[in-house]
């Protein structure tokens, strides 16, 4: 609730500073003190626009400071805790000052912020209805939460929006992931044809050196056996031959050993240089007799391995390499395998929800066209008390075609929102024989602010915003449509912090608070004052405002009168 309102240097007020209570709180004043000076004000601390015409000329700043009690207002602290500002002992003060170069700053709980910040922390706090000011129930982007509020509907709509966000996401990642696999379709399609070629290739770990040295050898088998051959004569076969020879060293070893022992030792040594030399000659025999050149053989070696030399420039520097990449190349595959199963379940996933989807948001549907009827049936019968005699509100709803959609509605496919398949709009007719507009096209501000009561009346537990304004709700009534408009203020008032600015008694006198508002000239300045009146000067001001300047011992006694029927309504 507003507790305070600080005013300086604004239009023809000095300065001034009032305190306010929880319920119905009134203004009245004779015309031209300046009472809707006071909602001027109140809308600028509000983030509202800066109108020169109100900045005093005495090169002095315009202040306006105003003073809420956060208590039970969860939406608001949770503002102010997104926008990193604290608000101690549960109250919040907005802040506005303009220089007189029309330089204007706005802060929260004392830290500067854009004028904008102060304008959507105002629309949490304050709702004003006037001709001049901003009217929240003219917004036709309102009129679905106000009518889902009323319905007890927000948590059914949540649920919705949630489920709405969820498939957006759903189908997001099907998008990415059907983008991904036409991507990897091709890729794929390399993919196989690089395993292919691998398997058919039947790699072993290994294979690249054994076939070297084969070819190596095939390469040289001519020359190889040759040298083989020789070598086996030199040491074995041919007369003279190094066996021999050797033998006849061991041989003369052994004589020289019967006469001076130290040889012996040397037999022993002799003996294994002459075994390992006859095996020697024995592996070269057998290595020239089976060793022969194969041309058959050498041509299939260096297919095999011109085949290793281009998977290697393909695929890796070694058949190991080659191997490593095969087995990535199969997980790729696999992975491939895995999104067409992933792609098929997300489908279904989607599917279903849908189907959920369209469930909801077409029992939303219902409950709101039930919820719209007790609003139209209430609406029409409290404009009558309010001074309609036949007026016709309706709530329209609208329904967007959509081809590309996925719910149906009356044998139609139609568009979804996050918070379901219709917006609506509010409409009234306040007058027989008028067509239906929408509320923002209404001309009269009195039917507009009889209009915002009837609405207020119905919606005020609905409505969030703990505190309402307003001006002319008077405007074209009296006698005891006044009343009915004074009772409806209070019943209002029950529920939410009311400021009312009225011309009628009927409204005042049902007031908690009674301010007056009043004009004064000093020094040859005019400025305007506001002050609570006492029990005492409130019947004087109804009885002012009943009867004129003129105040008899009658108006009085039906001041009071008015006064205490205001405190039993």
């Amino acid at each position: 609730m507003l507790q305070e309102l600080y005013i300086k240097n604004f239009a023809i007020i000095p300065e001034l500073r009032a305190q306010f209570y929880p319920d119905l709180n009134v203004f009245t004043g004779e015309t031209g003190a300046g009472k809707s000076i006071l909602i001027e004000a109140l809308a600028l601390v509000l983030g509202g626009k800066v109108q020169r015409e109100y900045l005093r000329s005495n090169q002095e700043p315009t202040v306006v400071e105003a003073l809420f009690a956060l208590n039970n207002l969860p939406k608001v602290k949770k503002r102010l805790t997104e926008l990193g500002i604290e608000a101690e002992d549960d109250t919040l003060i907005l802040s506005r000052i303009i220089e007189p170069t029309g330089k204007s700053k706005a802060y929260i709980n004392r830290s500067l912020v854009p004028a904008l910040k102060l304008a959507e922390m105002g629309d949490l706090l304050v709702d004003i209805h006037g001709q001049h000011s901003h009217q929240t129930l003219l917004h036709t982007e309102n009129h679905l939460e106000l009518l889902d509020a009323y319905g007890d509907l927000s948590l059914l709509r949540d649920e919705l929006t949630g489920q709405y966000r969820h498939l957006q996401g759903l189908v997001k990642r099907l998008n990415e992931l059907t983008l991904a696999q036409q991507e990897e379709v091709r890729q794929m399609e390399l993919v196989s044809y690089q395993l292919q070629e691998i398997d058919r290739a039947q790699l072993k770990p290994g294979e690249e050196e054994e076939l070297g040295r084969e070819r190596e050898i095939l390469q040289h088998a001519e020359k190889l056996s040759e040298t083989a051959h020789e070598a086996y004569n030199q040491l074995y076969a041919s007369q003279g031959s190094a066996l021999e020879r050797f033998k006849k060293v061991l041989a003369g070893l052994q004589e020289m050993a019967k006469i001076d022992p130290q040889w012996s030792n040397l037999i022993g040594s002799g003996e294994s240089v002459l075994y390992q030399l006859e095996d020697m000659a024995l592996n070269l025999r057998d290595y020239s007799r089976k060793l022969y050149f194969d041309p058959e053989r050498l041509r299939r070696l260096e297919e095999r391995w011109q085949e290793l030399n281009i998977l290697k420039r393909k695929y890796g520097p070694t058949i190991e390499a080659i191997l490593e990449l095969r087995k990535t190349l199969e997980e790729k595959l696999s992975s491939n395998l895995n999104r067409e199963e992933e792609l098929g379940k997300l489908k279904e996933t989607i599917a279903l929800l849908m189907k959920e989807i369209e469930k909801a948001a077409l029992n939303l549907s219902v409950e709101r066209t039930k919820a719209a009827a007790k609003i139209e049936q209430m609406m029409q019968e409290e404009l009558k008390e309010l001074g309609m005699p036949q007026p016709h509100f309706f709530i329209s709803f609208y329904r967007e075609k959509d081809e590309e959609g996925f719910v149906q509605y009356q044998g139609d496919t139609v568009a979804l929102h996050p918070k379901g398949i219709e917006r609506v709009e509010f409409m009234i007719a306040p007058n027989p024989g008028e067509g239906l507009k929408p509320l923002a096209k209404i001309a009269s501000g009195g039917e507009i602010s009889r209009i915002m009561l009837a609405l207020k009346t119905i919606l005020v537990q609905a409505d969030q915003i703990p505190t309402l304004v307003f001006d002319e709700v008077d405007v074209g009534i009296g006698g005891r449509i006044a009343e009915v408009v004074g009772k409806k203020l209070k019943d209002i008032a029950r529920f939410r912090q009311v400021f009312c600015i009225t011309h009628l008694p009927q409204i005042a006198s049902t007031a908690q608070a009674h301010f007056f508002i009043e004009k004064k000239i000093s020094g040859g300045r005019t400025y305007t004052t506001v002050r609570e009146l006492s029990p005492a000067e409130r019947i004087e001001e109804i009885a002012r405002m009943s009867g004129g300047e003129i105040i008899s011992t009658a108006t009085r006694e039906h001041a009071k009168e008015l006064l205490q029927r205001g405190v039993n309504s």
